[in-house]
């Protein structure tokens, strides 16, 4: 029996075996924070951006998921606030 990955471990693992994220799982920063898991990166798509989210939300150990991931097109469009 292998040991239970740390909830950040697992979902890096589950976004790398995603056909979505697969090669692309290093580029997002995950950190658990009170039970909650923090998304952070970019995707060229509101879709990938709710994708993400949902291809997270069994991860064991975590309550919630604050996904703050940007959202930026090849165009230039984002949904990055720039405060």
């Amino acid at each position: 029996d292998q040991p239970r990955l740390a909830p950040t471990g697992a979902a890096r693992e589950l976004l790398a075996n995603h056909p979505h994220f697969r090669g692309r799982a290093d580029h997002f920063r995950l950190e658990l924070c009170d039970g909650a898991l923090v998304v952070e990166g970019v995707v060229p798509s509101f879709y990938l951006k709710q994708l993400l989210q949902q291809v997270l939300r069994d991860v064991r150990g975590v309550r919630q998921i604050q996904n703050r991931v940007a959202v930026v097109n090849a165009c230039g469009l984002s949904s990055h606030d720039p405060r």
